[in-house]
């Protein structure tokens, strides 16, 4: 079984915004906004996504769930946000 690890979205030197596991030095992927990369590391597991913006400060994003609901000419996705005001050693649920 992989060890979970954490998932950083840090931005780089030259604009782009990299998904990257704790520890290595490959990123998962590059991005061209910081939302998207946060929406990249939303789907990858891990332990927890930790955001770095450009001025060294650290932030945890909103916990996103997605459902899949059936509908009448498919299914549709519902992306639910949840602000979390746990601390970093509770669980959100």
């Amino acid at each position: 079984m992989t060890e979970l690890r954490s998932v950083h979205v840090v931005p780089d030197r030259l604009g782009r915004w990299r998904v990257q596991r704790d520890g290595d030095v490959q990123p998962l992927s590059e991005h061209g906004t910081a939302t998207e990369a946060e929406r990249a590391a939303a789907n990858e597991p891990a332990i927890e996504i930790v955001v770095h913006d450009r001025y060294c400060r650290i932030r945890r994003p909103p916990v996103r769930r997605r459902r899949v609901l059936p509908g009448g000419k498919g299914e549709r996705v519902v992306e639910h946000v949840q602000r979390s005001i746990a601390g970093p050693d509770l669980d959100v649920e």
